[in-house]
């Protein structure tokens, strides 16, 4: 595997974000490098010669959403000095980055890709790097950063479904992302 984080250029930086909106949108199976390629304005034969395949190109969007998840937990843990660290203050840092539906969904197509010999490997070891930031760097105790884990996986769902607080019963399960069941203002 070649370096998911190598400097892009302009061109192949609008390719990764052509990318993240087809992935996001279609799933790793739905979408396509033709379809991408147009999307960036350029040809398929160009995506598949920056990338090497549609595996690398998937792996190098969820890497960015990864180190931006990663560093956005870093970043509150470093700014708390108790240990161990209220996972509220890195759930908020969280609602700030999946304001962008494109991360959200993105990240909920990778964890669907477990399975798959190319991608299912580099998925798990991103999960397991943020389970051990949670641990080691924020000090949480084992059932706390379970349960962290847990809340943070129905949270995406719930969002990624896009539930309103129209229906009773999804304002109940919406209220785990604001108290009075709304989604949470941006920057809240």
């Amino acid at each position: 595997m070649t370096d998911l984080s190598r400097v892009l250029t302009p061109k192949a930086t609008g390719v990764v974000e052509a990318a993240k909106a087809e992935f996001a949108t279609h799933g790793f199976a739905g979408a396509t490098t033709d379809a991408i390629a147009r999307k960036a304005g350029v040809s398929q034969p160009y995506v598949v010669r920056l990338f090497g395949s549609k595996e690398r190109l998937f792996l190098r969007c969820c890497a960015e959403g990864h180190e931006a998840l990663i560093s956005s937990f870093r970043a509150a843990i470093a700014r708390t000095p108790e240990r161990p660290v209220n996972p509220a203050v890195i759930g908020a840092c969280y609602h700030e980055l999946v304001e962008d539906a494109t991360i959200l969904k993105l990240m909920v197509q990778q964890n669907t890709m477990g399975d798959h010999p190319t991608i299912g490997p580099q998925v798990r070891e991103w999960f397991m790097d943020l389970y051990r930031v949670l641990r080691r760097e924020a000090e949480l105790p084992e059932e706390m950063a379970r349960t962290f884990f847990a809340r943070g996986m129905l949270i995406n769902q719930l969002l990624s479904l896009g539930l309103t607080p129209e229906d009773d019963e999804a304002r109940e399960l919406l209220r785990y992302l604001a108290p009075t069941g709304e989604r949470p203002a941006p920057g809240a």
